[in-house]
């Protein structure tokens, strides 16, 4: 059988073997433990460590249950299901030195992609109904146009993967899934009215982001000063007269444009 390269195999890419040889070396983390094909090395610690943190494993059971389970698939990441007393006594006994100048040795090539990602790190929020009406799924709730349940997704669109999701019911509102994304300072929340909620934009702005949105219809804004925009459309400032926006928000200022508002201090 050909082999195939394993979905841990990429997310271990960026460990050099280098550096943690260099780690290792420095502080004795491989001291006392051998050096035969089932010595419980530092770097086959870590790549445990690093599993049962991507696979979401709670106990050492649980790690070592799942190594057990997809062994033929560590083979070739010099990685071994170990004895459930072996992880005890490695995470005791390892100098937390060798992991310190490992991370500080993987912080460049973070540092890399967020130099790359930062002048435009952009997130769409959306949601979309899941259509259940089969009788199986007389469990599922209704709302006014689908019964079944509503996938909240939030989108990273220049690394093509979500970021963060949710799944409820169909009678679950946009906006009140909304209010549970986490926040990114720096981040442009991208998303449509129905998650119009002057108090949790108002959080938007508190934690060091913005957003893009359209305007709701019944809305009632005044103009305070008009700018100068490049391209086709112009640009105006303007300050929302909702009585919700003024308690919530203590009319903070709303950019409009054509591609929808953020608000500005």
């Amino acid at each position: 059988m050909p082999f195939m390269r394993s979905a841990f195999a990429d997310l271990l890419e960026p460990l050099d073997r280098r550096a943690v040889a260099r780690a290792v070396g420095a502080h004795g983390g491989d001291h006392g433990v051998g050096a035969g094909d089932n010595a419980w090395t530092c770097e086959r610690h870590l790549k445990a460590l690093l599993f049962a943190q991507f696979a979401g494993l709670k106990s050492l059971r649980e790690i070592v249950e799942a190594l057990g389970g997809q062994s033929a698939s560590f083979y070739h990441l010099n990685l071994r299901a170990p004895c459930r007393s072996t992880l005890a006594d490695a995470n005791r006994a390892r100098p937390w030195a060798v992991f310190r100048d490992i991370a500080a040795a993987l912080l460049p090539v973070a540092a890399g992609a967020l130099r790359r990602d930062g002048a435009a790190l952009i997130r769409l929020l959306d949601a979309t109904p899941i259509a259940l009406r089969d009788a199986r799924f007389a469990w599922a709730e209704a709302s006014a146009r689908i019964r079944g349940l509503k996938l909240h997704l939030l989108y990273d669109p220049r690394q093509g993967r979500p970021v963060w999701f949710e799944v409820s019911s169909a009678k679950r509102d946009d906006v009140v899934a909304g209010r549970t994304v986490p926040l990114e300072a720096g981040a442009t929340y991208v998303f449509d009215k129905g998650y119009t909620d002057y108090r949790w934009w108002s959080e938007i702005q508190a934690a060091g982001a913005f957003f893009v949105t359209r305007k709701k219809k019944n809305a009632r804004c005044r103009e305070i000063e008009e700018r100068a925009a490049t391209g086709e459309a112009s640009s105006s400032t303007a300050a929302s007269r909702s009585a919700t926006a003024r308690r919530a928000a203590g009319q903070r200022r709303t950019r409009c444009g054509m591609s929808g508002c953020a608000k500005s201090s």
